[in-house]
């Protein structure tokens, strides 16, 4: 997750680098919550109905066999799912990098400079 918030809030311009990262792990939390939801709901959807079968006193639960032949209708479902959001993330514009262009230094001021602000020298009379 850190590697993942750097890269993501690397590529940001600095004055978006917070909404950035706050998108990002949301993103984060958001993501297996919903995955987790999806899976069980496929899941009860696919699962073949019960055959008489007594619920047991903790609740009606799947059986084994049950639970196979719900997973094996599931999973390709959300493999398919997978492949739509990786070919739509693939569909999504680059950033374009500039010749030259590199991201403002955030170390810490050098002869009086602020941090992150480029010096621009003009050729005066004794130089």
């Amino acid at each position: 997750m850190v590697t993942a918030t750097a890269v993501i809030v690397h590529q940001a311009p600095v004055e978006h680098a917070g909404v950035a990262g706050g998108l990002q792990q949301t993103a984060m939390n958001i993501g297996p919550m919903l995955g987790v939801a999806v899976t069980i709901m496929l899941m009860t959807l696919t699962a073949p109905a019960p055959t008489g079968a007594e619920p047991t006193a903790g609740g009606p639960h799947m059986s084994p066999e049950v639970f196979t032949a719900a997973m094996g209708a599931t999973l390709p479902a959300l493999a398919a799912l997978a492949a739509l959001g990786a070919s739509a993330a693939a569909a999504l514009p680059r950033r374009a990098q500039r010749a030259g262009a590199s991201r403002p230094s955030t170390s810490p001021a050098r002869d009086g400079q602020e941090p992150g602000r480029a010096t621009t020298r003009t050729a005066g009379a004794g130089e």
